[in-house]
């Protein structure tokens, strides 16, 4: 009867621990090849070699569902150097254009973002309306900046 209620209990526990790990899927493959184990002591003792497996398996916590967002978060509070979180659409709270004709916007989180190129090309910025751009990672790793509503993007560097 204890032998009955042990391998009830390996098969019970092998069952519910499966979804805990992938590799749990091999153990439940052994546990059905045990069952088709003709010898009763036989397939107790293929039981017994799983259980090592079984309880390594039971005692991983199962790995937290990660959410998934759909939408990037707002951007609204300042972020540290490298911890941005692009792509981001923002306002600009201010912009300055220097004489060689580089600019370098203010956002209204705080950073501080240089144009990064030789050829230095400045955007068209709004002088009636709130001015909003968006920051995404470049193609070959840089930072790409361009004015909402335009299709001209400009390297960028963030400075603050």
């Amino acid at each position: 009867m204890n032998r009955r209620a042990l391998i009830m209990a390996a098969a019970a526990l092998a069952a519910t621990t499966a979804v805990k790990a992938a590799q749990s899927d091999d153990v439940l493959d052994a546990l059905a090849k045990c069952t088709e184990v003709a010898d009763r002591d036989a397939r107790f003792n293929c039981y017994e070699r799983l259980a090592p497996r079984i309880r390594a398996i039971a005692q991983k916590p199962a790995p937290e569902p990660q959410p998934i967002e759909t939408h990037p978060p707002a951007i609204t509070a300042y972020q540290p150097m490298g911890g941005e979180i692009l792509p981001m659409q923002i306002g600009v709270a201010s912009y300055t254009v220097a004489p060689s004709g580089s600019f370098t916007v203010t956002l209204d989180n705080g950073q501080v973002w240089r144009e990064h190129d030789r050829d230095f090309d400045t955007p068209r910025f709004a002088k009636d309306r709130k001015n909003i751009v968006v920051i995404e990672r470049g193609l070959l790793g840089g930072y790409d900046l361009h004015i909402k509503g335009t299709s001209t993007f400009f390297k960028v560097v963030r400075v603050q």
